[in-house]
């Protein structure tokens, strides 16, 4: 299994219109193979959003966002870090 970690930053007034693109992108996410769950994370403060989801395969967990949700999400002055991707080697 794999965890495939998104983080970034935006302006915490626009956290609720990108929270709404990350569910829909989400419920898409869910349909593809290899995907278990997925868990978003703000802080309203601060405007710093973090997504995790977990895949059965690396490659599945490496796939890149789509170009349509990269503008999306840039448009609403989303900041984003380079996506890592981890091999779970323990879990409790």
């Amino acid at each position: 299994m794999y965890i495939r970690l998104g983080q970034g930053n935006i302006d915490a007034s626009r956290l609720g219109d990108l929270l709404g693109d990350l569910q829909t992108a989400l419920s898409a996410a869910s349909k593809q193979p290899g995907f278990r769950n997925a868990y978003v994370g703000v802080n309203r403060t601060s405007g710093r959003v973090v997504t995790i989801s977990t895949w059965d395969t690396e490659e599945q967990a490496s796939l890149a966002p789509s170009s349509d949700a990269r503008a999306r999400r840039q448009a609403l002055g989303l900041q984003p870090e380079p996506i890592m991707v981890f091999e779970v080697i323990d879990q409790v």
